[in-house]
């Protein structure tokens, strides 16, 4: 019987589980939806538990469709997720606080006062963090959310806490730690007078600094879970990282001069480089090691993508034919000529990701006269996303 895997893919609209043969034939997949509370600007959260109601929704549903043979063939499982979503955790995992969306600005001001620093370390990030990452986040919840802070296990991202709950081990992974932790393996990892000087001195008691590449085994699924779903008891979990950035291995853009586009509620653009290149304002990285050991990764891009979509839709209330709404939308935007007849949108919607790294950028639609429509929006909006809704 030929081994299984199973991907967990954990998007900021749902989840999606599929379990596959070595050569890529999928056995299973389902997918399950989970809401966002958008709350005062700025603020974007969503709940730990509705994610893990989620996970074993689609799963159920995966190995349903399996034979007992099979489930018991599924060797090894590996998540990506959303990044830098975090909140605060007790020991057993328990949340503490609602998540922290990854478009979520509230951090800005964390973020500016850490840049202020100059701290060498920042040249490992295009020469600043962004409020969208873990640091700054961690700093935001010390001064706001004081007891949350002084009582918890650490602050963790919704990859380390779905790992954990399936196989009951925390861990951070270096794709994360590298990306949104200013972890930089050519400084031996979390380098301590940066974290000082930011106000962070007791960074090892509040995050997670055992750090893992991407594809090691970080344990075995609970035994509990194995029971529930009839799985493989041995199966392994291994260490995944941000779901763009494990996307490059799916495109196979891990090779020299090749450049990844990953669109979904944002988009980024991914490259890696054999040798570290010199600190390049207004991108993000270079990072150490984040994707494959050695290389340094590369990443521009902007907040919102299918994000700004799903945003028009609602607001348009556009619902389409048969539930669809997005067939319509893209034989609507084929009905206008290029250029939008003059009509222009800035996608900063939540903000700038690069090459400004601005919480306050604002989304604009101007350039509109009587003859545009709706259907004019939307073939603008087309322009951030290529018709991705997901």
């Amino acid at each position: 019987m030929e081994k299984l895997f199973m991907g967990v893919d954990t998007g900021t609209q749902g989840i999606r589980i599929s379990i596959a043969a070595p050569d890529g034939r999928l056995k299973a997949s389902h997918e399950e939806k989970w809401g966002t509370q958008y709350l005062k600007k700025g603020r974007v959260e969503q709940s730990p538990v509705h994610w893990w109601d989620s996970i074993c929704k689609a799963m159920g549903r995966c190995v349903q469709e399996l034979t007992e043979e099979e489930r018991m063939n599924i060797v090894s499982c590996c998540v990506c997720a959303t990044s830098s979503t975090a909140f605060a955790v007790k020991e057993d995992g328990e949340p503490m606080m609602p998540a922290i969306m990854w478009m979520d600005a509230r951090a800005k001001k964390e973020a500016e006062a850490i840049n202020q620093t100059g701290h060498e370390v920042l040249k490992y990030c295009g020469g600043a963090v962004s409020f969208e990452w873990l640091v700054p986040k961690i700093l935001w919840v010390k001064k706001h959310e004081p007891e949350i802070y002084d009582s918890c296990y650490r602050i963790v991202e919704q990859l380390d806490w779905i790992n954990y709950k399936l196989c009951g081990q925390w861990a951070g992974s270096i794709c994360n730690a590298a990306c949104k932790w200013n972890y930089v393996k050519a400084k031996g990892g979390f380098v301590r007078d940066y974290f000082e000087t930011i106000g962070l001195p007791e960074y090892e008691e509040k995050m997670l600094t055992h750090i893992r590449k991407a594809g090691e085994c970080i344990g075995v699924i609970r035994p509990e879970l194995a029971e529930e779903f009839g799985m493989n008891p041995d199966m392994k979990v291994i260490q995944g990282g941000i779901d763009a950035h494990m996307a490059m291995f799916g495109m196979n853009v891990i090779g020299k001069r090749q450049m990844g586009i990953i669109m979904g509620t944002s988009f980024v653009h991914l490259s890696l480089v054999e040798e570290e290149p010199d600190s390049i304002q207004g991108i993000w990285g270079p990072y150490d090691s984040a994707v494959i050991d050695g290389k340094w990764l590369l990443e521009v891009g902007q907040i919102m993508a299918s994000g700004l979509v799903n945003w028009f839709r609602d607001n348009f209330h556009i619902d389409g034919v048969m539930g669809n709404p997005y067939e319509l939308l893209m034989q609507a935007a084929e009905e206008i000529p290029p250029g939008a007849e003059g009509l222009t949108v800035l996608d900063f919607f939540q903000g700038n990701r690069t090459p400004y790294k601005d919480a306050d950028a604002k989304g604009v639609i101007y350039g509109l006269n009587i003859k545009h429509t709706w259907k004019h929006g939307k073939q603008v909006f087309e322009k951030y996303t290529g018709g991705d809704s997901e």
